[in-house]
């Protein structure tokens, strides 16, 4: 069976299907691909793993109750912490906070920490976003469009992101004549109405994990959402004129991952639904 990861077919007892979303972060078993199983293992690690670990998205899949393979539900826990200047370790439990002191190989009390300030090291990694939104923008838009999207754009750029090694894409100048556009959850065009701030809005509202693919004249874009957390968009060109654009493709695809379930719909749909959530909103 084909595999878009590596742009080739896998034999079944070196594949297995992956989960466009991982379950991780809010994926269902209805969205997956088949994929090689080294590279699978891969993606997992570098890409999904490491959002997964991110200590923002941590605190979204808390919130969200979300459980991964293990069927337990995560608690963020910060350990480059400092209380009064001594290092502590902060477990952010959803119903109340922790402090772990080292030196004294103890819980503190509330009464201890209580009305502190407590500083945290939190590592965020530069790329990360990036590698996942590319990774659920191939996967996806296979998954949508079949083998009419590999013709409509260009795979091995984004397999480029996924894989992104920037010294090497420096050296060799990889992206030299890229032409996809990117933003995160980081950009200033993540919260300008105008550019992707109605994407974040719309991942921040539905709290699910969400996929929207919107075909334009000569690009596609991608959005993406994780449990209530806006990852990015990437615009892609692409040649469309053969991409379903009617039906649950008005405008654009959407699918929105849990709880329990997966839901397709168009985006017209998903737009109608999201202003008639906020004028019963308003009227109340």
């Amino acid at each position: 069976m084909y595999c878009i990861y590596t742009n080739r077919d896998v034999a079944e007892e070196n594949g297995n299907y992956d989960h466009i979303f991982p379950l991780a972060l809010g994926g269902k078993n209805q969205f997956k691909v088949w994929s090689d199983e080294q590279l699978n293992n891969r993606i997992g690690t570098e890409v999904e793993g490491a959002l997964a670990s991110d200590p923002l998205i941590e605190l979204a899949l808390r919130d969200s109750g979300v459980k991964g393979h293990n069927k337990s539900s995560r608690t963020p826990r910060w350990k480059k912490s400092t209380l009064k200047g001594e290092p502590v370790q902060v477990t952010l439990a959803k119903e109340a906070i922790g402090v772990w002191d080292p030196k004294q190989d103890r819980e503190l009390s509330e009464d201890e920490f209580s009305g502190q300030v407590i500083t945290s090291n939190l590592k965020i990694g530069r790329h990360t976003c990036l590698r996942f939104v590319a990774k659920v923008a191939l996967a996806g838009g296979y998954f949508l469009y079949s083998d009419e999207f590999r013709s409509a754009v260009n795979c091995d750029q984004l397999r480029s992101l996924i894989f992104l090694d920037i010294e090497q894409a420096k050296a060799d100048n990889t992206f030299a004549n890229c032409e996809i556009k990117f933003c995160d959850r980081f950009h200033p065009d993540s919260r300008d109405a105008l550019a992707a701030g109605i994407y974040r809005t719309l991942c921040e509202s539905i709290h699910r994990s969400l996929f929207i693919a919107i075909p334009h004249h000569s690009s596609i874009s991608f959005h993406v959402g994780v449990v209530g957390a806006y990852i990015g968009s990437t615009v892609v060109p692409a040649k469309t004129d053969r991409l379903p654009k009617d039906g649950e493709h008005d405008l654009g695809h959407c699918i929105m991952l849990g709880p329990g379930n997966i839901e397709r719909i168009s985006y017209r749909h998903l737009l109608k639904d999201f202003l008639r959530a906020i004028e019963e909103r308003t009227k109340d």
